[in-house]
């Protein structure tokens, strides 16, 4: 664990909070069994939601920002 540790779990759930509200909790539950898997993420978050990492990523801190302003 670093000492970004704390932030980066924070991001993961917006992150997961985001797929669920924009895409369902099935597509959430079928993003992680495939990362957990071990499928790479560049290649599984296209395939499954249509976007990439980095939009979805952004798209996870953006939700976190405007919840906690």
């Amino acid at each position: 664990m670093g000492p970004d540790a704390e932030a980066w779990y924070a991001v993961a759930w917006w992150v997961c909070e985001h797929v669920a509200a924009t895409y369902g909790e099935p597509a959430l539950w079928s993003l992680l069994d495939a990362l957990a898997e071990g499928r790479d993420e560049e290649e599984a978050v296209p395939a499954l939601l249509g976007t990439t990492p980095a939009r979805l990523a952004a798209e996870g801190t953006g939700l976190m920002q405007r919840t906690y302003g």
